[in-house]
């Protein structure tokens, strides 16, 4: 069995493309244990947190509307199966 890691993502935000990684199974982890940590109210700073690591310019996300914002984070988190 071999693995080979992803190439980024291309995500097309308003206009703009932007090449975003997918998440390691560390980043994933951390985001969930910080959601539950941290509870509902600092949620989105999270997610911002989340989306800059993975490449996403903060200037970006934070002039996202909050449901696209919602549904990349979606998109790039890995379901458990």
């Amino acid at each position: 069995m071999e693995f080979v890691r992803s190439e980024p993502i291309k995500v097309m935000i308003y206009g703009k493309e932007y090449a975003v990684k997918k998440p390691t199974f560390a980043v994933t982890r951390d985001l969930t244990r910080k959601i539950k940590e941290h509870g509902e109210d600092k949620t989105y700073d999270v997610m911002c947190e989340y989306l800059s690591g993975l490449g996403l310019p903060k200037e970006v996300v934070e002039d996202m509307e909050a449901e696209h914002v919602l549904g990349l984070c979606e998109y790039l988190t890995p379901k458990k199966s």
